[in-house]
């Protein structure tokens, strides 16, 4: 047996200009826990990241930790999962792993919701102002926010799951269930009424129904709701390609519809992959992904009933591994709708990087990525490991 203390922590200063919203510097604490081990038993208390899945990226099976959404989808799916608060335990039986853990609170994702160029409606007061809207409209804009309820911490509000993977022959299976909270925020109110925006919503739109004095005079309101989820994952290679999927079933997932209320949906997701890593040290990563929308409501906003896509990576290796070049993509197949993420990363010395690299968004405004699609950017990184 065994047993050690891991202390980490975290600072971030997040800064999108001088037309944005700025974010305080934040320090919290990250990857914190205790781990004991005794034969085939493993207990870890503390601050954790517990990935459950096998695809990249987009994997529905991975629904335990909140992620920190400020930037959208610009950090890949390991850079934006944070930790949570939670016991987790395992039992190694051969082939089998019985995996159990426990979230006493709950931590919804961190989203801007007005202010920056990611945020849930964007730079939504600073255009409404544009417009000739009457003095107390104007006044009541402006001070618009959003009231969170969140779920206290208390015992009852706790979240578990499990998990059961086993390896048959060649193939690691797991089957996973989950029952905890939705970590994406419910529109429960929004200060218009009669108003719909079909399709996508434009600052014009809105403020012509404010203009029509249709608003109920409160801030926007935004609680959490309950959820469970099923979940099954494979892993396997077939010569020398990988081969993996997942496949879940949440019980209900909010989605924002075109009254800026949001509406709970059952919804069956899965995913399968390939992957190869050839000679010459080229690796191509190869997704596909679709996601039904069970009982759905042509109100909904940015999905349809059936929403497909194609995700996944191509990297390359050169000057003996010093140079990395790679191309992160993800493209709707439902809609037009794509992401495209191409970046170089320079090794000069031993534990140093540099990286280069941009984001390209695409497609109509009333999609999921199209409605980013003025937001492209160039990033540059310096990584430095010590």
């Amino acid at each position: 047996g065994r047993s050690y203390l891991q202390l980490a922590f975290l600072a971030d200063y997040l800064w999108f200009g001088n037309r944005n919203a700025t974010s305080d510097l934040d320090l919290h604490v990250d990857e914190s826990f205790l781990h004991w081990e005794k034969g085939p038993l493993e207990l870890r208390l503390g601050k954790q990241i517990v990935r459950w899945g096998k695809t990249d990226q987009i994997s529905p099976v991975d629904n335990l930790n909140h992620q920190d959404l400020r930037l959208f989808v610009i950090p890949d799916l390991e850079e934006r999962k944070m930790p949570d608060w939670m016991l987790r335990a395992r039992y190694f039986l051969d082939s089998l792993t019985l995996e159990g853990v426990y979230l006493p609170f709950f931590k919804a994702d961190e989203v801007d919701y007005f202010g920056s160029d990611w945020a849930y409606f964007k730079h939504f007061k600073q255009d409404m102002l544009r417009y000739p809207l009457p003095p107390a409209i104007r006044d009541f804009v402006a001070d618009l926010d959003v009231d969170e309820d969140t779920p206290a911490w208390t015992l009852a509000n706790g979240q578990y799951g499990a998990r059961l993977a086993a390896t048959v022959g060649d193939v690691d299976l797991a089957a996973s269930y989950f029952y905890g909270w939705n970590t994406q925020p419910y529109f429960s109110s929004f200060p218009l009424q009669g108003a719909t925006f079909g399709g996508s919503f434009k600052a014009a739109d809105v403020a012509r129904a404010f203009a029509g004095r249709l608003h109920l005079g409160e801030d926007i309101e935004v609680d959490y709701h309950r959820c469970q989820a099923l979940g099954f994952e494979f892993e396997t290679t077939v010569n020398t390609f990988g081969v993996r999927g997942e496949v879940s079933y949440v019980d209900q997932r909010p989605f924002l519809t075109d009254r800026l209320l949001s509406t709970d949906k059952p919804v069956f997701f899965y995913v399968l992959g390939i992957d190869y890593l050839g000679m010459d040290d080229w690796y191509a990563n190869l997704q596909f992904a679709h996601q039904v929308i069970n009982s759905y409501d042509d109100e909904i906003l940015y999905f349809k009933h059936h929403n497909t896509a194609l995700n996944g990576e191509l990297r390359k290796n050169f000057c003996r591994g010093d140079l990395e070049a790679s191309l992160r993509y993800h493209c709707s197949l439902s809609d037009n709708g794509y992401f495209l993420k191409p970046k170089l990363v320079y090794k000069p010395v031993p534990d140093l990087e540099l990286t280069v690299g941009c984001c390209f968004f695409g497609g109509d405004e009333d999609t999921y990525l199209g409605v980013f699609r003025d937001n492209d950017v160039m990033f540059t990184e310096m990584t430095w490991n010590f």
